[in-house]
């Protein structure tokens, strides 16, 4: 979990920093960011709840940190664990075929794979995002006119 978390920060970062590194100002880069990170949240939430998404869109879980951040969250921590370990039984009389009892039946019915290359793809794509979007950061940062900030003085030779 603290992997994964550490995962989503860095990968976070390096999208602000490449956003803000292309920006003169630092208002529209901070709004820029912040619309990039809603709109994701959004689209993730979507893509994560509601499986019969607007298939138009459903492209854009591709980008999505967050996506990939929850899946890979919803991955370590349902794994392997048991709900309702007194109803052995499909049905409880007041949730008629609703009752989950593993960690593995809800992660199915949420489509995620269970293996654990399903759950390592996922840092695999958010390295893969940081290190596209820390490599596109450094080549804006290199492109930027160099101001030189400190000029050396050499002491005058003593005649």
């Amino acid at each position: 979990m603290y992997f994964t978390i550490m995962m989503l920060a860095y990968s976070a970062s390096s999208v602000a920093l490449f956003i803000g590194a292309g920006e003169k100002t630092a208002a529209i880069s901070t709004v820029l960011v912040v619309i990039y990170f809603m709109l994701m949240l959004f689209i993730s939430g979507l893509s994560l709840f509601y499986t019969n998404f607007l298939q138009n869109i459903s492209w854009m879980q591709y980008v999505s940190i967050p996506h990939y951040g929850f899946t890979a969250l919803q991955h370590s921590e349902f794994l392997g664990q048991s709900f309702c370990t007194e109803h052995n039984t499909a049905e409880v009389s007041r949730c008629h075929s609703y009752v989950i009892c593993t960690g593995e039946e809800f992660l199915i019915i949420q489509g995620i794979d269970l293996s654990s290359w399903g759950f390592w793809k996922n840092h695999a794509a958010l390295s893969c995002i940081m290190i596209i979007f820390l490599s596109l950061t450094y080549v804006q940062l290199l492109s930027l006119k160099k101001k030189r900030h400190f000029e050396i003085s050499l002491p005058l030779s003593l005649n």
